[in-house]
């Protein structure tokens, strides 16, 4: 019996190649297709960029079949690769501003109590990712230094005591009070504020951190 070739010509870029850079093929008499895996691949490339709309329909369709798998595998490959992951992401922001905000438009206007439903949700969830949120926006409009303050590293670093006056949260609920305030030049940063009474902090209004003094 005649022993199989080791290597095969390539009907598509005419290369002879070894066996082991074709597909199996068991139709064929060697057992390898007719083309090497590389031309296969790049065949498979220009269809799709030929067929975009059609390619797209198979991935919806192949989605809404294998949706739990689909979502697993993806937050698998966001695991193991979240550092590059966010950095696409964030190259892709960075070009398509405009773009993104559009979308972003056309989505809030065509699922409007969606939208509003998920907002409050999300806030009712975290309480102190609002409340930083809302301490940037005010430093922002001052155009002075900020970074998210969040009420939980407050609390663990300020022994969940008030800082002004030094009792405990009891009744109360707790806020962010600036040591030197926004309008007197302070900085929206954890150097520059401390875990604080809601009542207390807005009876001490915008006065310095050394002419702190509690109303009774």
């Amino acid at each position: 019996m005649d022993s199989l070739p080791s290597s095969k010509k390539c009907s598509r870029c005419g290369e002879t190649k070894a066996l082991t850079e074709f597909h199996r093929d068991k139709t064929k008499p060697d057992g390898a297709a007719s083309r090497c895996r590389l031309c296969v691949s790049e065949a498979g490339r220009e269809w799709r960029l030929a067929h975009p709309e059609e390619v797209r329909e198979s991935k919806r369709v192949y989605y809404r079949a294998n949706r739990e798998e689909v979502r697993a595998r993806s937050r698998e490959y966001y695991y193991l690769n979240h550092e590059y992951c966010r950095a696409r992401q964030n190259a892709y922001i960075a070009v398509n501003v405009e773009l993104n905000r559009q979308r972003a438009r056309e989505w809030y206007h065509a699922n409007k109590e969606r939208a509003c439903e998920a907002s409050k949700a999300w806030k009712k969830k975290n309480p102190d990712r609002v409340l930083a949120n809302h301490h940037v926006r005010k430093a922002k409009l001052r155009n002075v230094p900020s970074e998210r303050i969040l009420l939980s590293i407050l609390i663990e670093r300020d022994g969940g005591h008030c800082q002004i006056c030094g009792k405990a949260k009891g009744a109360q609920r707790w806020s962010i009070d600036h040591i030197l305030p926004l309008s007197q030049g302070g900085h929206t940063t954890y150097a520059n504020t401390r875990l604080a009474h809601f009542n207390c902090n807005a009876r001490r209004q915008d006065k310095g951190a050394a002419q702190l003094r509690m109303i009774g």
